[in-house]
C-alpha cells in the first residue's frame, strides 16, 4: 500500500514538474512574441523565430529532466524516497499562477498595441491572427513531441530493465 501511494505522489510530482516546464516556457515564448511585436519585427521572422526558440527551450528542458531524473533503476531505488514538500507545494502554486497571469498580462498588452494607430501599417489582423496562432500550435507541438519522447526513452528503458 505504502509503494503505491509513494507511486501516485511520484506521478503528482511528475505531472507538476511537467506544468511547471511548460508554463515557464510558454512565458519565455510569450514574453518574446511581444518584444518581437514592440520592435515591429516581420511576421515571418517571428513565426521562424518562435518555432526554433520553443524547440531549443523544450529540448534543453527534456536533456535537464534526463539527467536529473536518471536512468530506471535509479527511479526504481528513489520510489520509496518522496519529494519535498516544499517543491510539491511551490511546483502547485507556480502551474497553477504562472499562466494565468501570462494571460492577463499578454491581454493588456495586447489591447495597448491593438489601440494604436501604427500597428495596423505594421500588421494587419490576418497577419496577427496567423502568428498568434502559429505561436500557441508551436507550444503545443513542442510539448507533446517532449512527452513523446520522454515516455518512449523511459519505456525502452524499462524494457531493459525486465
Amino acid at each position: 500500500m505504502k509503494n503505491t501511494i509513494s507511486f501516485v505522489f511520484w506521478m503528482l510530482f511528475g505531472f507538476l514538474l511537467i506544468s511547471v516546464i511548460k508554463a515557464i516556457i510558454s512565458t519565455i515564448l510569450y514574453l518574446y512574441f511581444h518584444v518581437c511585436l514592440e520592435l515591429q519585427i516581420l511576421p515571418y521572422y517571428i513565426k521562424m523565430s518562435s518555432f526554433i526558440l520553443a524547440t531549443f527551450l523544450f529540448d534543453f528542458a527534456c536533456i535537464l529532466l534526463i539527467k536529473k531524473v536518471g536512468s530506471a533503476v535509479e527511479i526504481k531505488k528513489d520510489l520509496k524516497k518522496l519529494p519535498s514538500t516544499l517543491s510539491f507545494i511551490a511546483f502547485g502554486l507556480v502551474a497553477a499562477f504562472l499562466i494565468p497571469i501570462k494571460n492577463k498580462v499578454d491581454g493588456l498588452h495586447l489591447e495597448n498595441l491593438l489601440s494604436r494607430p501604427t500597428f495596423d501599417d505594421y500588421l494587419n489582423p490576418v497577419n496577427f491572427v496567423s502568428v498568434y496562432d502559429m505561436l500557441n500550435f508551436t507550444i503545443a507541438l513542442c510539448f507533446w513531441a517532449i512527452i513523446t519522447f520522454l515516455s518512449i526513452f523511459y519505456f525502452r528503458k524499462n524494457r531493459k530493465l525486465n
